[in-house]
């Protein structure tokens, strides 16, 4: 079975291939002017990395150069592109007794993930937990205990690195919520992650 890659080869080696000239060479059937400013490249580049991995993949996040990699054995794997060589190992077992992964969601400037727990049995009830970029402690966010988190809608507009903003947050059921969670505010008042949230 060929990779995703390697079929995106051949259709562009094919495409290189069969040329039909267009019935005016300056105006396409849709009546668009061609226009080439410069080479277009291709969208992907097949390459080897030296990356072998302790254990299985199970999740994997990626936004502003910064990737996240949750493996079988509860190691989160956080890895800034800019600085490849220094992965930074995250022990997250002592909050995954009994439960697995299901989803793993990272902000667009790369500076919080959102951890999604689902028990392995019925006993236990879903639980949401906070990663901070400069932190490897998890926090749990108590007020989505219960919910499974399934989608994630990202504030765009958020330029805070110690808040999320005011994101949106689907579950399983159907529900969506409204928060913003984050490590700054007054700590003496509040003692939540969540700095509101309402059911929307």
């Amino acid at each position: 079975m060929t990779s995703m890659f390697d079929q995106y080869e051949q259709a562009s080696q094919r495409s290189k291939q069969i040329y039909v000239p267009p019935i005016r060479p300056d105006i396409s059937t849709a009546g668009f002017i061609q226009m080439k400013l410069q080479d277009d490249g291709p969208i992907f580049i097949k390459q080897r990395v030296n990356f072998l991995p302790s254990d299985n993949i199970v999740h994997l996040v990626v936004n502003n150069n910064k990737i996240v990699i949750a493996m079988a054995n509860n190691i989160l794997l956080r890895i800034d592109m800019k600085n490849p060589d220094a992965p930074e190992e995250i022990d997250i077992s002592k909050y995954a007794v009994s439960k697995k992964i299901s989803g793993m969601f990272l902000d667009p400037l790369g500076n919080h993930l959102l951890i999604v727990l689902v028990p392995k049995d019925q006993d236990n009830p879903p639980e949401l937990f906070y990663l901070h970029r400069k932190t490897t402690k998890l926090k749990q966010a108590s007020k989505f205990k219960g919910h499974e988190i399934t989608a994630v809608g990202w504030n765009f507009l958020n330029s805070s690195e110690t808040t999320t903003g005011s994101i949106l947050l689907g579950t399983s059921k159907g529900l969506i919520f409204e928060t913003e969670i984050g490590l700054d505010g007054d700590k003496i008042f509040n003692t939540s992650l969540e700095q509101y949230w309402r059911q929307v």
